[in-house]
């Protein structure tokens, strides 16, 4: 999903390359950078277009910053062995596993690759995905399989991924879970750019990284309205909780240290339970 910087990081909008697979089959899903707009936050409708700094964005940014921290380095490995039918907690886990593969992409094995992506497929069916988009991930495994694609090109179809965001976007009509893919990929960043700053003592670039106020509340209106009553109890709180205090933080006229340790305790601890 990309960034503005209104939002959260200084990146402007890029134009990306259309896939080989958007050529090729008439049902391939649109590509968009926007997130959605016209949420209806409570009695009252806010529009509000909110654009999400995809994982290689986030990266691009720190770097610029002059942070030298890869944030590949800094992910654990994550335990998803716990079953779930809750297709809100599978799109946060999905997007955690896109952030991840997108950032890894350079150091995972093929056979790693081959199971992200096919994980990322049999998520995406079962939160409804549509045809278009599951067609596109059935192809990158299958040029991944046959060596037919490389990694670069392969970030590049990843990264344009996070920008599926509703059902016209390449989800199936009756699934409102896009935003939450979104979020799980935004937020595993942003635990990641947390760690980089504190690992470097750079937490004065939180001042310009960290002012995500508009990505965070676009995220905490999709909780409070449409998923209210979908996602999990426990991941609802800390979700809601985390965001509250990203905004909050966010907003501040000078961000300091302690903030960035919280952005990164609560977002670890909230990752732990997704």
């Amino acid at each position: 999903m990309t960034g503005i910087f209104l939002l959260f990081l200084a990146c402007g909008d890029s134009t990306k390359t259309p896939s080989s697979s958007a050529e090729t089959t008439p049902v391939q899903a649109p590509k968009t950078n926007k997130a959605p707009s016209n949420i209806t936050l409570e009695a009252e409708k806010i529009e509000q277009t909110a654009l999400t700094p995809s994982p290689m964005e986030t990266r691009k940014a720190a770097e610029k910053e002059g942070l030298t921290t890869e944030l590949s380095t800094l992910i654990q490995q994550r335990d998803f062995s716990g079953r779930t039918t809750d297709t809100d907690q599978i799109a946060l886990r999905t997007g955690i596993i896109l952030a991840d593969t997108v950032l890894k992409i350079q150091e995972l094995s093929k056979a790693e690759l081959i199971r992200n992506l096919t994980q990322l497929h049999d998520n995406m069916k079962v939160i409804g995905a549509g045809e278009g988009l599951l067609f596109t991930i059935e192809e990158l495994v299958t040029k991944v399989t046959n060596d037919a694609l490389t990694r670069d090109g392969l970030l590049v179809e990843l990264d344009e991924i996070v920008a599926y965001s509703r059902p016209n976007e390449g989800f199936g009509k009756d699934d409102t879970t896009g935003p939450l893919l979104q979020a799980g990929s935004w937020l595993a960043s942003v635990n990641l750019l947390a760690q980089a700053m504190l690992k470097e003592d750079k937490t004065t670039l939180a001042n310009s990284l960290f002012r995500h106020d508009k990505v965070a509340e676009y995220f905490l209106s999709y909780v409070k309205v449409e998923g209210k009553e979908k996602v999990p109890a426990g991941i609802m709180t800390t979700l809601r909780t985390t965001l509250e205090s990203m905004i909050a933080i966010a907003k501040k006229d000078v961000i300091q240290k302690e903030d960035v340790e919280t952005v990164a305790q609560a977002t670890t601890v909230l990752l732990g339970l997704i």
